[in-house]
C-alpha cells in the first residue's frame, strides 16, 4: 500500500545564548551523521522495473526496507515514469537514482523520508550545469555472442528521447546530460541501464527469461502484449519459419500450435494442405480459416481447375507466399479474438505478417540453401515369388484356370524378373534450391526493406519435372517529424511456372505386378499393356501450369491529437493461374483412332478491400480507455473456364489451342461477392490487473437472398492479472504472472458459394435436334440465412520463477447451428438440391495447453523447450429427423462429424476365411444397408501436439522439433486391390487364411469379381481402417554462429552457416506410405536435408 502523511511545518526555537546554539548545532550534526549512516546501511534494495510510476517503486522500497515516504499527492503528478535496475544498494543509492532528472528531492529523518519540491535556484543551477555538461554518445549494441542487435531501442532515462540501433547495431545521441543513464531494450532480451560517456563502445544484450510483455501480438485491426491479451491467440515468428526448408508458409505452422491441425495433402511442388482450428464446425459449409496477408484477405481455396486435381490435389495458394518475407503468423482462435472479423472469422482466422525495414545504414542479407529430398518410407511390398505363390493360390480358392488372358503374370512374363516400381517411380531424388536477398535501411524517418528470391524443387518421379518460383516484394515505411502521420506501403509479387505429370502415378507403383515386362517397346515406345497399366503414360502426359501473384497494400495513419488517431487501408489482390495438359500421340494405341488432344483451363481472382477506421485512447479513472470503429467494403470476382482442344495431327502442336481442329468448353463461370461491415471494440484495463474487452461486427453479405444479407456478431472478453495482487507476490513469490481470463461470443459463416440462394439451371450435355437445352439443377431458396458459432473459452495464463516457465492453459466449447447445407432432393423434384439452413447442432470442445520452460540460462549455455497439447471433441448434439433426411445415413446424432457409418467387421471367419461383418437388423448377411451401418469408427484425433527443444552453446545452436498425433485412419487396403488379383499387396497379405481353423485377420486370395472373397473383401466395412498414430521428428536445425572478429575480415557483418532436416524420421505402426494423410494415391511430405549459408552485408 502507498503511505500518504502531510507535510510536517517545524517552528524555529529561540536560542538563549551563542553556547547553546553551538552544543545544539554538534548534537543536530552528530545525529545527522548517525541517522546517514543508518540510512545506508538498513536493508539492501534490489528493484527492476521499465516505465513505472514512482508511486509504485516508492511502495515497494518501504516494503523492502521499512521508511515511509512523506508527501502529497499533488507534489508527484508532475513526476515521470522511472525505469530501474538496482539489484543490493543502499536506500540513499536506490532514491539518488531514482529522482535523477525528477522535478523534487528528499531528505531522511529517522524512519521517515520527507519529499520535496525543488526550488527555483536548485532547478535554475541544475538546469545550467546541465547545459555545460552535454556530451555527444555512440555505442553498439550486441547480444552474448557479438552480434548487432538491428532495432533495439536506445533511450535516455527519464526523458521521452529514444532512437533505434541501426543494420549494425550501432546508435549516436547528441546533446546527452552526462550525468544521465540510458536503457537499451530489445524484444526477447533483458533491458540494460548504463551510464553515458562519449565511446560506450560494445553493449551487451542477455537473452531474456521472461518475454512476457515484450511480445506484441498481432490481433488484427489492433495490437496486445501477451501480458494484456484477452483472447486466445497463437503466434509463429519468422525466427521458427526460417529453420524449415518449405516453401508454402502453412507447412511452418504443423504441430506448433494447440488446437490447429494442418495436414499435407502431397509431397508435390505447390501441393494443398488442409488447415482445421479446433475442429470441424459446419456440416457443408466450409471449415476453411480467414486468411489475411498485410490487412488483405487472401484467398484460401484451390487454384487449379479440374486439370490440376489429378496430380496435385488442389493448388494451394499460400504457395505464393514467400515465407522469407514474414515477419510472424497469428491464429486467432477464439470468440474473442476472432468476433471483430464477423461472419469471416467462423473457423478462425490466420494473421501473416510480412517484415518491414529498420532505419540505419543500408544493409544486404542474403541466404541460400540447398537440399535434396526423398520418399521417407517405402512400403514391404510382394516379390515376384511372393506374389505368383498370392497368384496361383487365388486360382485354387476359386477352382479357375489360368489363361494367357486372366494370368499372363503366370504363364508369360519373366518368372525371374523382380522389380520394385515404388523406387522406379517415386525413389527419385528431389532437387532444392533457394536463394533470398533483402536490402532494408532508411533514416528514422523513411524506412524501406526489398526482397527478391528465386526458389526451385523436383520431384521424385522420372523426367524433368519440378516448379520453380521467383518472388520480389517491397515495404516502405515513413513518419512525419512530428510523428503524426505515418504511411506504410507493402507489395508482394510471385511468379510461379509448375511442371508436373498429368497425375500422381504414386497408387501405380505400389500395386503394379513386381514382374511386369518392360514398360519400354524395343523401339522406344510405349508398351500399353491392358493389365496393370503404365505409369509412363501419365508422365508422358504433361501438366503444365503458371501462377502469377500480386498482393498489395497501403495503410496511412494520422494522429488527429494526443488519444485519437484516424487511420485508413486499401488492399488489392489478383491471382491469375494457366494450365494445360496434355495427350500426346505417344501415350495412345497405335490400333486406336483417337487424336491427341489438350485441355486449357484458367483460374482468375481478383480482391479490393478498403478499411477506414478510428482509434482512441485515454486515461479515464485509475484505468486506460482504448476503442475503434472502422467499416469493411470488399469485392471479390473469380472466373474458371476449361476447354478441351482435339483433333491435333502433331504433338509439337499441343500448347497451341489454335492448332486444335475442335474445341468444346467444359466449364465456364464468373461470380462476384460483394461484403460490407461496420466494425468497433471496447477495451479497458484497470490497473493493469482488471482488462475487459468488447467487439461487434454487423456483416453484409451478397450470398444471401434479400432481407438475409445482414447479421451482428459480437464477443466479450475479460481478463484478471491476479498476480498483481499484494497477497498474491508476498506469498507466492515463484509466482511471476498470473492471468485468468474468459470469453464468450459468435461468428458466422457464409462459406457455400455464391448465388446459392438462387434457382441453378445447367446447359444439356448434349444438344437434341442440333439445339442445346437447359436442365435444373438446384432450386430458389432466398430465405436461408448466416450459419453461426458461439464460441466460449476459459483460460489460465502461469509465468513462474521469473517467467522461466510459462503456461496457457484453455478450455474450450464452440457449438455451430443454423447448419448451411446443399439439402438433396428427391428425383421426382426435377432438381438435385436446395440451398437451406438445417437445425442441426455442432459443438466442438477441448482441452489446449502451451508450456515453454528455459531449461538452463548460462552465459554460454541456454536449453528452452515448448511443448503443446490438445485434446479435442466434435459432437453432432442435435439433428432433428435425421434418419429421414439425406444425412442419415452419413451422421450419427451424439457422435463426431468425423465418425463414418460403415459394416463392422467382426474379423475372418475360420472356417470359411472369409470376412464377416455384424449382423444388425438379422437378414443374415450383416451388410444389409443402411440396417447394419453402425458409427464405430471416429477419425477426429484423439489428441495431437508438438515439441521442441533449442540449445545453444557460444555460437553453435541445434532445435529438434517432433510432432505427435493419436489418431485412426485410413488402412492401405482402400487404395490397394482385392488381394489374389493382378495387382501387388503389401506383404502382410502373407498372413492370409489357408485353412480351416486359421486366425488371422486377413481373408483368403481371391481372383475374380463376383465370388464371395471378393464381394466381402469390397464391402464398406470397417476393416478399411486402421490406428494411424505417429510421432515424427519434423525438423532439425543444426546452425553455427561465425565469430563477428572473423566475419568482419572478410567484410561481412555476420555470418551462420546451417543443416536442416524436415520430416526426418517417424515413428508408427501404420503400414502405408504415410500416417499424416493416410493416402496412397499421392506422393508422401518428402525427406528434405538442406544445408544454407545466410550473411550480411
Amino acid at each position: 500500500m502507498y503511505n500518504f502523511y502531510t507535510i510536517k511545518w517545524y517552528k524555529a526555537q529561540p536560542y538563549a545564548n551563542n553556547f547553546l546554539r553551538i552544543m545544539k548545532l554538534t548534537v543536530i550534526i552528530l545525529i545527522a551523521a548517525f541517522m546517514q549512516v543508518s540510512a545506508n546501511t538498513y536493508g539492501q534494495i534490489t528493484l527492476k522495473g521499465k516505465n513505472i510510476k514512482i508511486e509504485t517503486v516508492l511502495d515497494e522500497i518501504s516494503n523492502q526496507t521499512g521508511y515511509f515516504f512523506i508527501f502529497t499527492k499533488a507534489q508527484l503528478k508532475a513526476a515521470k515514469p522511472v525505469t530501474v535496475d538496482l539489484k543490493n544498494v543502499s536506500i540513499q543509492n536506490a532514491l539518488d537514482n531514482l529522482f535523477t532528472g525528477q522535478p523534487f528531492s528528499y531528505d531522511i529523518d529517522g524512519k521517515d523520508i520527507n519529499i520535496y519540491k525543488k526550488s527555483f535556484v536548485e532547478s535554475s543551477i541544475e538546469a545550467i550545469q546541465a547545459y555545460f555538461d552535454k556530451i555527444d554518445i555512440t555505442g553498439r549494441v550486441v547480444n552474448e555472442k557479438g552480434e548487432p542487435l538491428i532495432g533495439a531501442t536506445v533511450s535516455i532515462k527519464g526523458t521521452t528521447i529514444s532512437m533505434k540501433t541501426n543494420n549494425d547495431g550501432d546508435f549516436f545521441l547528441s546533446n546527452v546530460d552526462e550525468r544521465s543513464k540510458i536503457v537499451i531494450s530489445f524484444i526477447g532480451y533483458d533491458w540494460r541501464e548504463f551510464s553515458v560517456s562519449k565511446n560506450l563502445g560494445k553493449l551487451i544484450l542477455i537473452e531474456s527469461s521472461s518475454k512476457l510483455e515484450e511480445v506484441s501480438i498481432n490481433a488484427g485491426y489492433y495490437r496486445v502484449s501477451e501480458k494484456e491479451k484477452t483472447g486466445s491467440i497463437s503466434r509463429v515468428s519468422s525466427e521458427t519459419i526460417s529453420k524449415q526448408p518449405i516453401s508454402n508458409p502453412l507447412a511452418s505452422l504443423i504441430g506448433r500450435m494447440a488446437g490447429v491441425v494442418i495436414t499435407q495433402q502431397s509431397g508435390l511442388p505447390g501441393g494443398a494442405f488442409s488447415v482445421q482450428i479446433r475442429g470441424r464446425n459446419s456440416i457443408a459449409s466450409g471449415n476453411d480459416p480467414l486468411y489475411i496477408l498485410n490487412g488483405v484477405p487472401f484467398n484460401s481455396t484451390s487454384l487449379a481447375t479440374s486439370l490440376g486435381d489429378l496430380v496435385s490435389r488442389g493448388a494451394s495458394p499460400l504457395n505464393s507466399i514467400n515465407p522469407n518475407d514474414i515477419e510472424s503468423i497469428e491464429v486467432l482462435k477464439d470468440a474473442d479474438a476472432t468476433a471483430i472479423y464477423g461472419s469471416r472469422g467462423a473457423n478462425g482466422v490466420v494473421l501473416i505478417t510480412t517484415k518491414k525495414g529498420i532505419s540505419g545504414s543500408t544493409n544486404l542479407d542474403v541466404n541460400y540453401y540447398r537440399g535434396i529430398g526423398s520418399v521417407a518410407h517405402f512400403m514391404s511390398l510382394l516379390n515376384t515369388e511372393e506374389f505368383l505363390t498370392m497368384r496361383k493360390e487365388a486360382f485354387a480358392n476359386d477352382n479357375r484356370v489360368p489363361t494367357v488372358a486372366n494370368a499372363p503374370d503366370q504363364l508369360i512374363w519373366d518368372k525371374n524378373r523382380n522389380i520394385d516400381w515404388q523406387k522406379e517411380f517415386i525413389g527419385g531424388t528431389v532437387n532444392t534450391n533457394n536463394l533470398q536477398a533483402s536490402l532494408s535501411g532508411g533514416t528514422s524517418a523513411t524506412t524501406f526493406l526489398l526482397n527478391g528470391g528465386y526458389f526451385s524443387e523436383g520431384t521424385v518421379f522420372p523426367g524433368d519435372f519440378g516448379e520453380k518460383k521467383g518472388n520480389a516484394s517491397i515495404n516502405l515505411n515513413h513518419q512525419s517529424i512530428d510523428k503524426k502521420l505515418n504511411i506504410n506501403f507493402s507489395s508482394q509479387y510471385s511468379y510461379i511456372d509448375d511442371k508436373l505429370s498429368s497425375s500422381d502415378v504414386t497408387n501405380l507403383s505400389l500395386t503394379l505386378a513386381p514382374n511386369r515386362p518392360n514398360l519400354f517397346n524395343q523401339d522406344g515406345s510405349l508398351n500399353i499393356l491392358s493389365i496393370g497399366g503404365n505409369p509412363y503414360l501419365d508422365l508422358y502426359r504433361k501438366y503444365n501450369a503458371t501462377t502469377k501473384n500480386l498482393s498489395s497494400n497501403i495503410l496511412i495513419s494520422y494522429k488527429l491529437i494526443n488519444g485519437l488517431e484516424f487511420k485508413i487501408s486499401g488492399g488489392y489482390n489478383d491471382v491469375l493461374r494457366s494450365e494445360i495438359r496434355t495427350i500426346p500421340s505417344t501415350t495412345i494405341s497405335p490400333t486406336s483412332t483417337t487424336l491427341p488432344s489438350s485441355s486449357f483451363g484458367t483460374s482468375k481472382i481478383n480482391t479490393w478491400i478498403t478499411e477506414p477506421q478510428i482509434n482512441f485512447s485515454r486515461k479515464v479513472g485509475e484505468g486506460n480507455l482504448s476503442a475503434l470503429i472502422g467499416g469493411t467494403l470488399q469485392e471479390s470476382i473469380r472466373a474458371d473456364q476449361v476447354i478441351d482442344a482435339g483433333g491435333y495431327t502433331n504433338d509439337i502442336m499441343l500448347e497451341n489451342i489454335q492448332a486444335a481442329a475442335s474445341l468444346s468448353i467444359l466449364s465456364n463461370t464468373h461470380s462476384q461477392y460483394l461484403y460490407s461491415a461496420l466494425f468497433g471494440r471496447l477495451n479497458y484495463n484497470l490497473l493493469q490487473k482488471y482488462i475487459l474487452n468488447f467487439t461487434m461486427r454487423r456483416d453484409g453479405s451478397s450470398r444471401f437472398g434479400p432481407g438475409k444479407q445482414f447479421a451482428n456478431f459480437s464477443s466479450l472478453g475479460m481478463a484478471y492479472v491476479f498476480s498483481q495482487e499484494n497477497f498474491i507476490s508476498e506469498n507466492f513469490s515463484f509466482l511471476t504472472f498470473g492471468k485468468l481470463r474468459a470469453s464468450y461470443g459468435s461468428s458466422g459463416n457464409d462459406q457455400i458459394g455464391d448465388y446459392q440462394y438462387l434457382e441453378l439451371w445447367n446447359p444439356t450435355t448434349f444438344p437434341y435436334g442440333g439445339v442445346s437445352g437447359l436442365v435444373i439443377n438446384r432450386i430458389a431458396n432466398d430465405d436461408y440465412a448466416w450459419e453461426v458459432n458461439r464460441k466460449l473459452e476459459i483460460g489460465l495464463d502461469l509465468g513462474l520463477i521469473n517467467n522461466r516457465i510459462t503456461t496457457t492453459i484453455g478450455y474450450y466449447s464452440n457449438r455451430s447451428t443454423n447448419q448451411l447445407v446443399g439439402y438433396s432432393l428427391p428425383s421426382s423434384t426435377g432438381a438435385f438440391s436446395v440451398q437451406s439452413n438445417l437445425p442441426a447442432l455442432v459443438q466442438n470442445k477441448g482441452f489446449e495447453m502451451e508450456l515453454n520452460t528455459l531449461n538452463i540460462n548460462k552465459r554460454n549455455f541456454k536449453w528452452e523447450t515448448s511443448f503443446n497439447i490438445t485434446f479435442p471433441k466434435n459432437t453432432l448434439l442435435d439433428f432433428p429427423d435425421i434418419e429421414s433426411s439425406g444425412y442419415g445415413n452419413l451422421y450419427t446424432v451424439g457422435k463426431s462429424l468425423s465418425t463414418v457409418k460403415k459394416f463392422h467387421s467382426l474379423g475372418v471367419d475360420p472356417t470359411t476365411g472369409l470376412l464377416i461383418f455384424e449382423d444388425l437388423d438379422g437378414d443374415g448377411t450383416g451388410r444389409s444397408y443402411p440396417g447394419d451401418l453402425q458409427s464405430r469408427i471416429d477419425l477426429n484425433p484423439k489428441f495431437y501436439g508438438g515439441l521442441n527443444n533449442t540449445l545453444k552453446y557460444r555460437g553453435l545452436q541445434l532445435d529438434v522439433f517432433a510432432q505427435f498425433v493419436k489418431q485412426l485412419g485410413y488402412s492401405y487396403r482402400i487404395s490397394f486391390g482385392v488381394p489374389g488379383t493382378t495387382v501387388n499387396q503389401a506383404k502382410d497379405v502373407l498372413n492370409r487364411w489357408q485353412k480351416p481353423g486359421d486366425l488371422t485377420s486377413i481373408q483368403k486370395f481371391t481372383t475374380q469379381a463376383g465370388r464371395p472373397a471378393y464381394t466381402a473383401f469390397i464391402t464398406d466395412g470397417d476393416h478399411y481402417f486402421t490406428d494411424a498414430s505417429f510421432i515424427r521428428v519434423k525438423n532439425i536445425m543444426l546452425s553455427y554462429y561465425i565469430p563477428t572478429s572473423m566475419s568482419t575480415k572478410i567484410g561481412l557483418k555476420k555470418t551462420k552457416v546451417y543443416f536442416q532436416a524436415q520430416n526426418a524420421f517417424t515413428i508408427t505402426n501404420y503400414i502405408g506410405l504415410d500416417p499424416e494423410n493416410q493416402n496412397n494415391k499421392s506422393v508422401p511430405p518428402l525427406r528434405v536435408y538442406a544445408f544454407g549459408i545466410n550473411f550480411s552485408l
